[in-house]
């Protein structure tokens, strides 16, 4: 009788509670459960042990996997959130039209040949030049080669003029024309990278401001053509900067010297591009500090673009 009591106490203080589990496919999804007829898998232990929150019927964890998951058997929908792009070094000079600015009539063609005749070379001066340099016409890529330094030769060293054409036959565009003070450079300069060396020395001329070395359509005027071959062979130097440096140094008649240092720090802020140098994320190394808005002006005017945003 004492033991009958004890035991009918027992159950009345404490109700055996029965514990459901999961038998739909989303539920054992939602645990991370191995999804087979058989949940154990075929034989082996199942790929994660659930625990008593997971598994459950009615929990939180188990209506939010569930709903995940779905119970037509879709699987789960996953989120990723974008990661910032890091700014880098990209091809971004030039390479973009303006809302005012179209170059419909010079992308019409793929032909080398047929793209500086529109850009007012001569025939006699497109055989010349490419006599001169053979890549010229059989290597370089009209949009992605030529198009953007017959660009960077007009804007930038005021090497030409842009003529507005209408109904060409070609589609409404604008019209690139090279002036004979443009098309006195020599045909290497096709040649030249345009974001690696070109922009960002042509940059630091023009950061620099001396009158010893000019830049712009002085350089193209200046009287001493020396001067402005030795620029562009410096410019075309891809593998060291020493060869800008002793440019620099030869011409520039005040006591500044400049540096492999400088110079680097220079090109390497410049190639980060526009949106880098607006946020003034840099941290410049060079003798002479650039601040973030003298570098988007040293940018702008050297074709990035001012409606560049970030992807």
């Amino acid at each position: 009788m004492i033991v009958q009591k004890s035991q009918s106490f027992l159950t009345k203080s404490f109700p055996i509670v029965t514990r459901r589990y999961p038998t739909t496919s989303a539920t054992l999804r939602g645990a991370g459960i191995n999804h087979s007829d058989d949940w154990w898998g075929r034989g082996g232990p199942p790929q994660k042990i659930p625990g008593r929150n997971d598994i459950w019927e009615g929990t939180t964890n188990n209506k939010a996997s569930s709903a995940a998951a779905g119970d037509d058997g879709s699987p789960a929908a996953t989120t990723t959130k974008k990661a910032r792009r890091t700014p880098r070094a990209y091809k971004q000079l030039y390479r973009h039209d303006g809302p005012k600015q179209s170059h419909a009539a010079c992308y019409a063609t793929d032909d080398p040949a047929s793209f500086l005749l529109k850009c007012n070379y001569t025939r006699d001066e497109v055989e010349t030049a490419s006599r001169e340099f053979p890549a010229l016409l059989t290597s370089l890529d009209v949009t992605r080669h030529l198009l953007p330094k017959i660009r960077f030769l007009i804007h930038t060293l005021g090497g030409g003029d842009t003529v507005v054409a209408v109904n060409d036959g070609n589609g409404d565009g604008d019209v690139l024309r090279v002036s004979p003070l443009g098309k006195s450079l020599p045909p290497q300069y096709f040649g030249c990278r345009l974001e690696k060396t070109l922009a960002p020395r042509h940059a630091y001329l023009a950061f620099i401001n001396s009158s010893d070395l000019p830049y712009g359509i002085d350089l193209l005027r200046s009287s001493d053509g020396a001067y402005r071959d030795a620029f562009f062979a410096a410019a075309s130097q891809s593998s060291s900067v020493l060869p800008f440096v002793s440019f620099c140094n030869d011409y520039d008649g005040r006591n500044r010297r400049h540096t492999v240092e400088d110079v680097e720090a220079f090109e390497s802020l410049f190639r980060r591009g526009l949106l880098f140098a607006a946020r003034g994320w840099h941290v410049s190394t060079m003798a002479t500090e650039i601040g973030p808005g003298r570098l988007v002006s040293l940018l702008l005017e050297h074709g990035a673009d001012p409606e560049e945003r970030d992807r």
